[in-house]
């Protein structure tokens, strides 16, 4: 009876001298198993930065540098401006999240993975082990099978760069300040530059029979943009250097030497010049030959036009009101090709032929070292009236009338 009193008293002591405190924690940390939710989240990748150009802000009037040509007889100018450039940074980066929920059994899978887990932030491929969870089980944080993608986060950023650009607005003139002599103008191309040349100055003053004169001279670059803004800069030239300049121009071919009629034709290789630039020097030749009043027969894809259009009218098909003129036919007695040189500097060539037999009446090749550009191709026009000078301009003849040569 005794013992029996004693069992029952050391259960009594057992049940009520524990704390209940414990007891309550965890049996409220059971209830809660899978209730409690966490997102953790993880950048994917770099960001993505991307620049959008804002605006532009000239801060300070264009400049002028002017430095020699590589045979010193010409000017390389380059026109620049300094400007603000405000400019919007945006940085996007992607997030990723991956799910725990609360779980008091992880805990004993914690105590043994978490070891583990910290060893393997050290391995090529964390994301394949299996234990790389196991401080978050010491937390009593289960993660779920698979991630979510987050929506990404955006930040852009204004910033402001101070730069010098070139300035391909205006004019540059060469005036020699003595003489009465028109300034030759060079247009800046897109890359703010022009190359004067002294030897068309020379050949302006060739042309309106002005005398040079044998000695030093004092040179006038003159800059203009806008409609009053001009800068001006003085450029002495040696006499040595006019000397080398009045060799380089072109002398005028004879008069007895052309056909009369003068009927021309530019006849552009269709080898070896590509499309665009085949169009070009015929663009930039025709245009000339027409201002300077040449009897110019039109181009290939225009005669084909031409003869298309006369054999529908002479078809029988139009009636006689309804005919459109389209003049005649004229031969052409000569015949401009032009071309471009070999080698690492790249110069229009043009070579000047009779249509009868192809006797090269003259040759051309531009001085210029700026190749292509539009101060070039006018280059190459210049020399072409020097070495024209002295060609008849009378105009187209009549049709029925046969050329001499």
């Amino acid at each position: 009876m005794m013992s029996l009193c004693r069992i029952h008293t050391a259960i009594i002591r057992l049940v009520i001298g524990r704390p209940l405190l414990p007891l309550c924690l965890w049996t409220i940390a059971f209830s809660l198993s899978g209730c409690v939710g966490f997102l953790h989240e993880q950048k994917t990748g770099q960001p993505t930065i991307e620049q959008h150009l804002v605006g532009t802000r000239t801060v300070a009037a264009p400049r002028l540098t002017v430095t020699e040509d590589h045979d010193a007889l010409g000017w390389i100018v380059a026109a620049t401006e300094e400007v603000d450039r405000l400019s919007e940074e945006r940085r996007t980066q992607e997030w990723t999240g991956r799910r725990y929920v609360f779980s008091p059994l992880s805990l004993l899978a914690g105590i043994v993975q978490c070891p583990f887990g910290l060893l393997s932030l050290f391995e090529s491929a964390p994301d394949h082990n299996f234990v790389r969870h196991g401080c978050a089980r010491l937390l009593m944080l289960e993660p779920l099978a698979g991630t979510v993608t987050l929506p990404p986060t955006l930040t852009t950023r204004l910033q402001t760069v101070r730069e010098r650009r070139p300035f391909p607005h205006g004019t540059v003139q060469l005036l020699w300040p003595s003489l009465t002599l028109d300034p030759v103008t060079y247009a800046l191309d897109a890359s703010g530059t022009a190359t004067p040349r002294l030897a068309h100055l020379l050949a302006a003053a060739r042309a309106t029979r002005t005398l040079v004169p044998d000695a030093d001279a004092s040179l006038t670059l003159r800059f203009r943009h806008g409609r009053s803004s001009v800068i001006e800069q003085p450029l002495l030239v040696s006499r040595s250097q006019l000397h080398h300049a009045q060799q380089q121009l072109p002398q005028p071919v004879d008069a007895d030497r052309w056909p009369t009629p003068l009927i021309l034709q530019i006849r552009t290789p269709q080898e070896g010049l590509p499309p665009e630039l085949r169009d070009r020097l015929n663009d930039h030749l025709t245009g000339w030959a027409l201002r300077r009043g040449y009897c110019t027969i039109a181009t290939n894809s225009l005669r084909t036009l031409l003869i298309d259009e006369q054999q529908f009218q002479y078809a029988g098909t139009v009636a006689d009101q309804h005919q459109v003129p389209l003049g005649r036919m004229l031969a052409p007695t000569v015949v401009l090709v032009p071309s471009l040189s070999d080698g690492p500097e790249v110069r229009p060539l043009v070579r000047i032929l009779t249509a009868k037999d192809g006797e090269v009446i003259a040759s051309m090749s531009a001085d210029t070292s700026t190749g292509l550009t539009a101060n070039g191709l006018n280059t190459m026009l210049t020399h072409l009236d020097l070495l024209m000078a002295q060609a008849p301009r009378s105009g187209c003849p009549d049709p029925g009338a046969s050329p001499s040569y």
